[in-house]
């Protein structure tokens, strides 16, 4: 189907089609991109291990996105 691509932690989050651009750009982009930062950062501090199964893809003409995807968080 698609190509997998891992989520990339270095990219360019400033021309993100979701958050928009110049003078159209969501007015709370900046605490998103905080919570994008602070809530791993915290979860992380606290999990010994986090196991993620098989995802399922949910097909769609329009959207591209996730059926399922089962996560297990082992505490530390």
């Amino acid at each position: 189907m698609g190509e997998h691509r891992p989520f990339d932690t270095t990219r360019n989050n400033t021309e993100l089609l979701a958050f928009g651009y110049g003078l159209h750009g969501c007015a709370r982009q900046a605490l998103a991109r905080i919570e994008v930062e602070a809530v791993p950062q915290a979860l992380l501090a606290d999990v010994r291990r986090i196991d993620v199964g098989e995802l399922v893809r949910h097909f769609d003409n329009l959207l591209r996105g996730l059926e399922s995807l089962p996560v297990t968080v082992v505490a530390g």
